[in-house]
């Protein structure tokens, strides 16, 4: 087991604590405390720290006993277990007496719950991502913020020399890793398959958490070895043990290199926004690319990562990054001046990769607003089922007035009787959370992981979940049982026994909770209406190009798509071809557009003649590129947004000052 290297961030968890303090009689708090920490520190010994937290919170649950306990009014009424006992008999008795309200209720919390489940494994699954990493805290990765004219803008690559400068001059840097992504051409056997391979130093794998199925990561220092990917082993290999086999990868048009298969990293988990197919050495990209040079700093690569010891270190290291950034700006174009360095944490890489372009992680954000929308739509199922509970408890109460004037009668009083409703509504809230739970288990997550395709890891074993459905029961078993408690309870027996009971016919809090209900249940139906209506609008909705009859394959460079060209020509079916270095939903790259002193940043795609023909896009003004035209490889094309946006004339249009090539220019 791994030990952290600061003995005081082993320290047991502090709200189970608070919680003993809070509800145990003072004179057992004491030892039981001492007792806890003595255990948890034994624990920490053979297990990790997360299991020795994860049992000690367990235990102090188990603590919370009756005779443990303060002697509370309200508890010493549940130290009663035969009188526990006639209470979940009573209640169970009425559920098989009353199938059909039984039903409703017990059905309109469950999906409530079940939904509540849904949203509890999306939430997880979202803040789980890439927390994984057992150096999520202390791995930064290195940003820089270009002035634009809607202010800085942040983005995830960086200039060549800056990881090895800083390893040299900073020795907060405890390691450092850099990134570079390239397509290349992946032969074994009678198995060629396009891929991306990704250069990076030995340190990768000892700053990233990807545990080894096979092999070995320290082998990632030889320049002659690659690492893959459990979906990259089987796809090339199966299921059998690749170690020590060799693969040919094919750099370009003319440069190839074997490399000895020497680790495969174990399935990533689904939380994840960093992974790989291929690692190999970074030094590889020296003599595999022409005119690679590391010292040139109008360069940059795709990303790079240091780890430090303390976050603290971050402050420090930030007030002498004007030295790169001079270096930078020298050498750079000025549109690409770095007005600052930024460090981004691994642990909340994921939220903040919404405002940072070029980055390698996928950002999360949208997954953030989906857990909004969820609760939304949780706490409405759960406020309306609450309600219709209360509404039908009330109603059904009618027919045990005589039990409740028996009761009151032979000296139950009102707060027994409360206790005793609320007992037997948290014995059928119980009933509709084990079918909450299994809906949500067996109905409602497969669904949205199949339709998403991802799986969001849900387990029995973490711990909060074990904290949530206790707290989704009581919430239910209370909000829906507090006030039929306290309503039934005040009832006089005199007024039961006469018969002169008009039993919730004036009620005005019946009538407001039957309308909050109506009122809930008609925006639930609108909602999903207009769900189902946006999912169909965004279905048969026209993008301004062809996404139904244009397929997409991709090629390592222009000999690739040559022979593509030529065998897919051959087809009959085939109506047009097109090339693009870059294509509509699958990748751009970003450039500059400078119109007087305007610079504004825009998503440029690198196509040819026959692009705009082949994906079906109209043109409202001028002309498509002609084939063979060198006049045309200094013209571009712009969509509608971006003449409107900067409120293009003819004129102002040739003023325009960016990458000379057939692009598209998309805002």
């Amino acid at each position: 087991m791994q030990t952290p290297t600061d003995p005081s961030s082993i320290v047991p968890p502090t709200w189970p604590l608070k919680l003993l303090r809070f509800f145990l009689k003072k004179e057992f708090v004491e030892e039981i405390e001492g007792d806890m920490e003595e255990l948890f520190y034994e624990n920490v010994k053979t297990e990790s720290i997360s299991k020795a937290k994860w049992r000690y919170t367990w235990d102090a649950i188990k603590l919370l006993r009756p005779s443990l306990m303060r002697n509370w009014k309200l508890f010493s009424a549940f130290n009663h277990l035969p009188m526990m006992q006639n209470y979940f008999k009573t209640s169970s008795r009425s559920l098989l007496r009353n199938p059909l309200n039984s039903f409703i209720n017990v059905f309109g919390l469950a999906m409530a719950i079940g939904f509540c489940i849904l949203g509890y494994a999306f939430a997880r699954w979202t803040i789980n991502t890439d927390q994984f990493h057992e150096n999520k805290n202390e791995v930064y990765l290195i940003t820089y913020k270009a002035q634009r004219n809607n202010g800085l803008q942040e983005y995830g690559k960086s200039p060549r020399p800056l990881g090895e400068l800083m390893q040299h001059d900073f020795p907060q840097v405890k390691r450092m890793c850099r990134v570079e992504d390239e397509p290349v051409v992946v032969k074994y056997q009678d198995l060629v398959f396009h891929e991306r391979v990704r250069y990076t130093d030995p340190s990768f794998l000892e700053m990233f958490t990807f545990p080894m199925k096979w092999g070995s990561a320290a082998s990632l220092k030889d320049i002659n070895s690659i690492i893959l990917n459990e979906e990259m082993s089987q796809k090339y290999f199966g299921e059998s043990n690749p170690i020590g086999e060799t693969i040919l990868l094919k750099f370009g048009s003319s440069k190839s290199k074997a490399f000895k298969v020497s680790g495969v990293a174990e399935k990533f988990p689904d939380a994840h926004t960093i992974d790989f197919n291929f690692l190999i050495h970074f030094d590889n990209i020296r003599t595999l690319q022409e005119n690679y040079r590391l010292d040139d700093w109008s360069k940059t690569v795709n990303a790079t990562f240091v780890q430090v010891d303390q976050a603290g270190d971050i402050a420090t290291m930030q007030q002498r990054m004007d030295q790169y950034k001079q270096a930078q700006n020298k050498n750079a174009e000025p549109d690409w001046a770095i007005a600052e360095f930024g460090f981004q944490p691994l642990a909340t890489l994921h939220i903040q990769s919404e405002n940072i372009q070029d980055d390698i992680s996928s950002s999360s954000a949208d997954n953030y607003s989906a857990i909004m929308f969820q609760i939304a739509i949780g706490l409405v199922m759960l406020i309306l089922a609450c309600l219709n509970y209360v509404n039908i408890a009330i109603v059904s109460a009618a027919k045990r007035l005589k039990e409740i004037g028996v009761r009151k009668t032979i000296g139950a009083t009102r707060t027994v009787m409360i206790i005793q409703f609320l007992t037997e509504n948290v014995v059928v809230t119980s009933v509709a959370l084990v079918i909450g739970l299994g809906l949500g288990l067996l109905f409602f997550i497969p669904w949205m992981e199949g339709m998403f395709h991802f799986s969001m890891e849900f387990s029995w074993s973490d711990p909060t979940l074990w904290m949530y459905l206790p707290a989704i029961l009581f919430f239910t078993g209370i909000v829906s049982g507090i006030y039929p408690a306290f309503y039934i309870s005040r009832i006089e027996v005199v007024t039961i026994l006469k018969g002169t009971l008009q039993f919730g016919k004036r009620n005005p809090l019946t009538k407001i909770f039957l309308g909050l209900q109506i009122v809930l249940a008609l925006l639930l139906i609108t909602s999903a209406v207009l769900f189902t209506q946006n999912s169909n609008y965004v279905s048969k909705r026209n993008w301004g190009y062809n996404q139904h009859q244009a397929m997409y394959a991709a090629v390592p460079n222009y000999g690739g798509f040559d022979q593509l060209r030529s065998a897919v020509s051959q087809d009959p079916d085939v109506i047009s071809m097109a090339g693009a270095a870059q294509h509509l939903g699958k990748g751009n790259v970003t450039t500059i557009v400078r119109i007087g002193t305007s610079n504004e940043p825009v998503d440029e795609l690198a196509v040819d003649a026959h692009y705009l023909e082949t994906m079906g896009i109209q043109l409202t003004q001028g002309r498509n590129f002609k084939d063979q035209s060198e006049n045309d490889k200094r013209s571009i094309i712009v969509n509608e947004l971006f003449a409107q946006s900067l409120n293009l004339s003819e004129t102002v249009a040739r003023q325009l000052k960016s990458i000379v090539f057939r692009m598209i220019l998309l805002v």
